[in-house]
């Protein structure tokens, strides 16, 4: 026995060598975490700020959080109070999730997080009750974010953002969605897709409910750098949503003042609801998919970045839409 017993000891921290020296693939296991009362610090469902290094970068995948009625993130101190389902320091974080159903969360949330190099996909944070502040389904600081979400069907939004997913640096920001069904959202921005230098393009953002808050700029895609476009980004409008005074809609937008890259080609806005809007620019393309009042109060005409000659899209289809807004800008239609 005595023998067995050396010769398992041996074998440990063989086992342990081996861990340290897993591939890149392989994925830490993920637990829940359920806060359902009053914890300190930042909250991970799997890995953390510091997990892997540049010479080895660990992966993260299929983290959860369930912040739940009791819950509440206390800061403490330096706001270190944020949710995160996956993070990671160098590696890519993918599939973790961040539901909160109750509760309170007073500063950001993450699905997935990159604190330095990797890509975060498929990762989501979904809101059905609590209150919460900024919101990102995905979000890399060096890297692509990709098919990331962020839904919200209830509770209380009181954000400066809410992203689909943001891909930092030179990271590209693609197929990321915000999806609002309820709920009350309050925001200086609400994008599909975010980049600070690069493209952002194939992101959505789609309102078919809840309320929108005075003033908030929705955006397909947008740049928060100095560099970049945006393009070929959806925004969609259906149901009975009740936007706030000065809710401006964007195919593209550059959130720093202006640039001369494309804000504009491809991007879409889809109505279908009677339902008014403020303002719309940077669409190439503005369809309706109902009868009335286009209920744009401002359409900005200007190919934002595209050629000069690029003309406003309108598709009406088989419906019988009357345009009694105001048309704007250099563009035409």
């Amino acid at each position: 026995m005595n023998r067995v017993l050396t010769r398992v000891g041996k074998f440990f921290p063989a086992i342990f060598v081996f861990c340290l020296a897993l591939p890149l693939w392989f994925a830490p296991v993920a637990l829940a975490l359920d806060i359902s009362g009053s914890v300190s610090g930042n909250q991970f469902g799997a890995g953390n700020l510091s997990t892997g290094t540049v010479s080895n970068p660990i992966n993260i995948s299929g983290g959860t959080v369930n912040l739940q009625s009791g819950g509440n993130v206390v800061d403490t101190g330096g706001g270190q109070n944020k949710i995160y389902g996956g993070a990671a320091w160098y590696g890519n974080v993918s599939t973790s999730s961040v539901f909160v159903t109750g509760g309170t969360a007073p500063s950001t949330i993450y699905g997935g997080f990159v604190t330095g190099s990797g890509d975060v996909t498929g990762n989501s944070v979904t809101v059905t009750s609590g209150t919460t502040n900024n919101l990102y389904g995905g979000s890399t600081v060096s890297g692509i974010a990709t098919n990331n979400e962020v839904q919200i069907s209830g509770g209380t939004v009181s954000a400066f953002e809410v992203y689909g997913g943001v891909g930092l640096s030179t990271g590209q920001g693609t197929g990321n969605k915000v999806i609002i069904t309820g709920g009350s959202v309050t925001a200086i921005a609400i994008a599909g897709g975010a980049s600070t230098s690069s493209t952002v393009s194939g992101n959505s953002v789609t309102i078919s409910g809840g309320t929108i808050g005075d003033y908030t700029l929705i955006a397909g895609g947008v740049i928060i750098g100095s560099s970049g476009s945006a393009v070929n980004n959806t925004v969609t409008i259906s149901g009975a949503p009740v936007f706030g005074t000065g809710v401006t809609f964007y195919g593209g937008l550059y959130a720093n003042g202006s640039l001369s890259t494309d804000f504009f080609t491809g991007n879409t806005l889809q109505k279908n609801s009677i339902v008014s809007i403020f303002s719309a620019a940077n669409f190439e393309n503005v369809n309706f998919g109902y009868s009335g009042d286009a209920g744009i109060g401002s359409l900005d005409l200007t190919p934002t970045g595209a050629s000069s000659s690029t003309l406003v899209k309108l598709d009406t289809g088989a419906y019988d839409v009357a345009f009694g807004g105001v048309l704007t800008g250099a563009g035409g239609i």
